[in-house]
């Protein structure tokens, strides 16, 4: 996976010394090929079965099985106050029965190693049933 860094480092610095202000074209479509060979979105995925499916997950498996996960975007973090690191994140959105009920978030290194993701339910009557 460290070569994965020195890649996106690499790439990054490329389109950052080609793209002007006027064309970020270039910007967009090198981190859009970075995301694509982490394989970002698959391993939010994973990761959002992964937590559904645990111990910790305090939902009755009977609901969890009717969860439905849809891609939601990504983010490319690159200064931030709270975190002295780079990150991706990429979020999904959680259904149940078609009812958008929460997101799932994945935060990734930018050689794809994940350091930190989150489930959180945001409808109130879903979680009080």
């Amino acid at each position: 996976t460290a070569w994965l860094g020195r890649f996106f480092r690499s790439c990054l610095a490329t389109a950052m010394h080609k793209v002007s202000m006027n064309n970020t074209d270039e910007l967009i479509g090198v981190l859009n090929k970075i995301s694509n060979n982490l394989d970002l979105k698959s391993k939010a995925y994973e990761g959002a079965l992964y937590w559904i499916n645990s111990d910790d997950f305090d939902v009755d498996k009977a609901l969890t099985k009717d969860f439905r996960f849809e891609y939601k975007f990504q983010k490319f973090c690159f200064n931030s106050d709270c975190l002295d690191y780079p990150y991706i994140e990429t979020q999904l959105d959680v259904y149940y029965k078609d009812e958008d009920i929460g997101y799932y978030c994945l935060y990734s290194l930018l050689d794809g190693e994940a350091v930190d993701d989150k489930l959180v339910i945001t409808d109130h009557d879903f979680k009080n049933s």
